[in-house]
């Protein structure tokens, strides 16, 4: 984490201090100077990978209360920056802060304007910030922390003024509700405690008449609580001089428990209330500062190299999570198959010693393996003929008037030597996965019957069996023995005494179809 710095700016010098764990430790004085401008600028570059935020108690300041329609988004912001222009002309370090819609029907919003608006008093001590290139997280103004000190003390009156004693001035900070309305920073010629008790009680009563003639101070009727921040064994003298008045009451707050509700772990020297201001900008920075996006580019730069490596880091922790995970899967998987190893090995010889027990076979392992391998060939072979005849059978619905003798079923070339094939020269030969049936029928269709009547019979079977799907059908012998070139008469001498007609066809088909 980068070391976190902080600058204390008045009228007469430049004070840095490093923020260590609730911690100030002073580490130089720099008067606005040409020696004390080349001393700081060495002091920056020193510690130019440390994030700086700067205080500035200046008198040179602005605050307006302005009201602007009710918008949004861009046509506010660019509503705000011409009013900041209006306001503080040519003023760089500007602010604003929103004070809530007022309760009409347009609803329009109040908003605070702020400013340090002596440009040339600031110039050289940014030039050494730029030229040392710094990461300058912003610039505040104890009015801009009052609200916070406040807050940490639980002081919740509606019209509060708070007095605070710091670099020989008078701080005097007035705010309606927790909200800032006016600030206002006076001398104190006397450091005396007597001195500046004197110096409280004239400026509160005169910017209490301020505020009541500008109409800020509230009603008449409630008096404003000035609340004064000092040590407590001064409090008696300095009530001795800060009566309370009808329209002003002063009240106290010890330094100490101050600076200990604003971060700080050991005592604040005395009349040194800026080391509160700086705890509290260390410790809860106000959302709202005077440092345009120029000043605070590096810082913005640094922010992002951040969010990068935060981003990084986290996608690393992730990815190393994950491969943790694997790893771990890995190494059980592992172990798991170590584990199964070892059982299988203990099956196996538990296996092999019951083997050990059994009667030694009669034939070797090669010849046993090419036995099954022929049984398993054989296996497959043993078919049903039951697939076949039924698709014979569909077919010979279309032709009722045959009667079937015979049929020889054979799977491939297996039995080829039958008589049944002797007889038919022009039989195909079933390959090793086919499946054949050989059919021997007779066609009855009466004594009226001619020999046309019989062959259309036969024909439609044929035909019937080339309908069904992957068959093969060949007409090994026809009815008749007739040449196609030769016409078949109705008087054929052939029909004899109206003898039955015998045919011969063959069915094939590839098994598994």
């Amino acid at each position: 984490m980068k070391p976190r710095r902080l600058l204390y700016l008045t009228a007469f010098r430049m004070s840095a201090f490093i923020w260590r764990s609730g911690d100030l430790v002073g580490e130089g004085d720099f008067p606005p100077t040409e020696d004390g401008l080349r001393e700081f600028g060495d002091y920056l570059g020193k510690h130019s990978d440390s994030v700086f935020s700067l205080l500035a108690d200046v008198a040179e300041e602005g605050i307006h209360i302005e009201t602007i329609p009710f918008l949004q988004g861009a046509d506010r912001e660019a509503v705000i920056a011409r009013r900041l222009g209006q306001s503080f002309f040519s003023t760089h370090l500007t602010a604003s802060q929103s004070l809530g819609y007022l309760k009409t029907q347009r609803k329009d919003e109040r908003v605070l304007l702020l400013a340090l608006t002596n440009n040339d008093f600031f110039a050289p001590w940014f030039n050494a910030f730029t030229t040392a290139g710094i990461m300058l997280s912003g610039v505040y103004s104890p009015p801009l922390l009052a609200e916070s000190l406040l807050k940490k003390n639980g002081i919740k009156d509606e019209f509060c003024l708070l007095l605070t004693i710091q670099g020989g001035s008078l701080r005097q900070i007035y705010l309606e509700k927790g909200e800032l309305r006016f600030s206002r920073l006076a001398a104190i010629k006397d450091d005396q405690v007597s001195g500046i008790a004197r110096t409280i009680s004239v400026e509160a009563i005169k910017l209490q008449q301020y505020l009541d003639n500008q109409r800020q101070a509230g009603s008449s009727r409630q008096p404003i609580a000035a609340y004064i921040v000092s040590r407590e064994k001064h409090f008696d003298t300095i009530r001795d001089f800060c009566a309370d008045t009808g329209m002003i009451r002063f009240k106290f707050l010890d330094i100490d428990q101050c600076s200990r509700k604003a971060g700080l772990t050991r005592s604040v020297p005395e009349f040194h209330a800026e080391w509160i201001f700086l705890g509290l900008m260390a410790v809860s920075p106000p959302a709202i500062q005077f440092a345009g996006d120029d000043l605070r580019h590096n810082y913005h730069l640094d922010l992002t190299k951040m969010a990068l490596y935060g981003v990084g880091s986290t996608l690393l922790m992730a990815c190393l999570a994950f491969a943790g995970s694997l790893l771990y899967d890995r190494y059980t998987l592992l172990g798991q198959a170590d584990a199964l190893k070892a059982e299988a090995r203990i099956f196996r010889e538990r296996y092999e010693a019951i083997a050990k027990t059994f009667p030694p076979m009669p034939i070797d392992h090669d010849t046993l393996r090419t036995v099954i391998g022929q049984y398993v060939d054989l296996e497959k072979k043993s078919l049903s003929p039951e697939g076949l005849y039924t698709e014979i059978s569909r077919a010979l619905q279309h032709a009722p008037s045959i009667e079937i003798d015979a049929i020889h079923w054979k799977i491939g070339s297996a039995d080829s030597n039958t008589t049944s094939e002797k007889a038919f020269a022009n039989m195909i030969r079933v390959p090793d996965d086919s499946e054949s049936a050989l059919v021997l029928g007779t066609i009855r269709l009466g004594p009226q019957a001619s020999p046309r009547q019989m062959l259309a019979m036969f024909d439609r079977f044929v035909e019937a069996g080339r309908q069904i799907p992957d068959m093969r059908v060949e007409v090994l012998k026809r009815p008749f023995d007739v040449e196609p070139e030769k016409a078949l008469k109705g008087n054929d001498t052939t029909l004899g005494e109206n003898q039955p007609r015998s045919f011969v066809v063959q069915f094939l088909r590839k098994i598994g179809t």
